[in-house]
């Protein structure tokens, strides 16, 4: 399978809803890098992200598609887009790709997109593992737990938002947290850099990623406030960017703070390669 996405937390997160699959992932983050490994290499499947910079996921598909020596130019691409406007679908479906997965990915709908599109041949039926040592639990099953998710809380990061998208697994919804915020300085300087630039056009791609990632660690506000900044960048209603880009990008830094902080206390962020862990080899 090959995933493409320009933002690295999606990347870890579909990633890792899939380790258990023993599928061998490829991770690009480009249109261009994509384009070139479906041209070298044959995928079963391609979850194509639809918003990049530079080229985005429609014109890879195109081009992918008109590769006439590719070897995976017949195969399934599913659309991966936080665009859950009415007709959304049916405008990617025309454009050409299999089908259309919004994001934050959900667990149970990308396994039933697999199972949709996946060669029979390659699906084996899994048996519930009802071992009770290994039940997964949410945040209000332990306190230590409790604690750390209060604390994010009280900084605007709903983990009952985020941890679902994570399987309710902590270790990995602390780790996404971590990348989110390691994330923010490069972020940050790229929405200011548009900003500047008055390039709306990127500006929209940048803030629409920060409300798919927001979303996803469950910074609600933050995220409804990108939602707000990319729709007017793509009206390009610049009064009101000018008017909320400077608050949005201060409650950016303090959730990313609050992350930092709340991790260093919990004690479970003092190796920084904790993060890679969750990366396919």
């Amino acid at each position: 399978m090959l995933i493409v996405d320009d933002t690295r937390i999606n990347l870890t997160v579909v990633s890792n809803l899939l380790k258990e699959t023993l599928m061998h992932i490829d991770v690009v983050t480009t249109g261009t890098e994509a384009v070139d490994m479906a041209r070298d290499n044959f995928y079963d499947i391609i979850l194509m992200d639809q918003r990049m910079p530079e080229m985005d996921g429609t014109e890879a598909l195109h081009l992918i598609r008109e590769t006439v020596d590719g070897k995976s130019k017949d195969s399934p691409i599913i659309c991966l887009t936080a665009d859950a406007v009415i007709g959304a679908k049916e405008k990617y479906m025309a454009e050409g790709f299999s089908d259309y997965l919004t994001k934050p990915v959900d667990s149970f709908a990308l396994e039933k997109m697999l199972m949709k599109h996946l060669p029979e041949e390659k699906i084996e039926p899994v048996l519930e593992d009802n071992d009770d040592d290994d039940e997964e639990y949410g945040p209000e099953e332990k306190k230590e737990d409790q604690d750390l998710f209060k604390r994010l809380y009280a900084a605007g990061i709903d983990s009952r938002v985020g941890m679902p998208y994570c399987q309710n697994n902590d270790e990995l919804y602390l780790s996404m947290l971590k990348e989110y915020a390691s994330g923010e300085p490069e972020k940050t300087e790229l929405l200011k850099k548009k900003f500047d630039e008055e390039n709306w056009h990127d500006y929209m791609i940048h803030v629409h990623s920060l409300k798919s990632t927001s979303k996803m660690i469950g910074a609600v506000e933050l995220s409804d406030q990108a939602a707000r900044l990319e729709a007017a960048a793509g009206d390009e209603d610049v009064t009101t960017i000018r008017k909320e880009h400077n608050a949005m990008l201060e409650r950016y830094r303090k959730v990313a703070e609050a992350i930092t902080s709340v991790i260093k206390e919990d004690g479970s962020s003092e190796e920084s390669d904790d993060v890679i862990e969750f990366w396919p080899e």
